[in-house]
Formats: structure tokens, C-alpha cells, sequence
């Protein structure tokens, strides 16, 4: 994660790349995990208990992104932004497992600058 953080602050783009390239390592390197984090899922949302301890469990994740966009919200919610930002990311993992040539890691990257050029300008109206 150090490494993300200090590659997200440059402005050549890096950032993005490598994101990207750490997100896509993560989506082929574990399987096994996040099947397991799937099955885990599945079994806390009929017992409320355990879903508070996994939400709690995302919670650390969700502020750590929200920290490295917080500078480039503009007027944006930085954790509703890292929500956004992790959710794209699970859905495009869960794309890339069916179909790892239809997510190539540079797709991650790019959905990222889409997403973040968007939340760099203040939204009409206000927030």
C-alpha cells in the first residue's frame, strides 16, 4: 500500500498505472481468498452478527483509499468515493476471473481516471 501512496501523488499518470497493476495481481493471485470471503459473505447476511464484524472488517480498506483520494474530490464525499472506487474494483475482478482477457490491467487503471476525473470537478448545483 506505501508504494500505491506514493506512486497515486505523482502526476504522470504512475499512480494510476500502478493501481492498476496491483489491482490485477490481486485479482489472479487470490482465488482462493476471495472465495472464501464470498462464501463468508454469504452465510453473515442471515446472521446480523457477523455481518457487523465484516463491515467492520471494510471498513479499514474503505478508509485507506478514501485517504489517498481525499485530495482529489473537490466537493465529493472521499468515502463515498473509496465505496465507489472498491466497488469497481470487485466488479471488475469478478469480470476479469470469467474473462481475464476482457480486464486487462491497463482496464483498471482507466476506469479509475474516468472515475477520478469526474470526482475532480465540483458537481453543478453543489454536492
Amino acid at each position: 500500500m506505501e508504494k500505491i501512496t506514493v506512486q497515486w501523488k505523482r502526476k504522470d499518470g504512475a499512480g494510476f498505472r500502478t493501481f492498476g497493476a496491483y489491482l490485477a495481481e490481486a485479482a489472479d493471485r487470490h482465488m482462493m481468498w476471495s472465495m472464501l470471503e464470498i462464501e463468508f459473505l454469504r452465510y453473515a447476511l442471515t446472521r446480523p452478527e457477523l455481518l457487523d464484524r465484516l463491515a467492520a472488517r471494510w471498513r479499514s480498506p474503505r478508509t485507506a483509499v478514501a485517504r489517498l483520494v481525499a485530495p482529489h474530490c473537490a466537493a465529493h464525499d472521499p468515502v463515498a468515493v473509496a465505496t465507489a472506487i472498491i466497488g469497481l474494483f470487485e466488479g471488475l475482478v469478478t469480470q476479469r476471473r470469467a474473462d481475464r482477457d476482457a480486464v486487462p490491467p491497463e482496464l483498471f487503471a482507466q476506469a479509475l481516471r474516468w472515475l477520478m476525473a469526474g470526482v475532480a470537478h465540483t458537481p453543478e448545483g453543489g454536492p
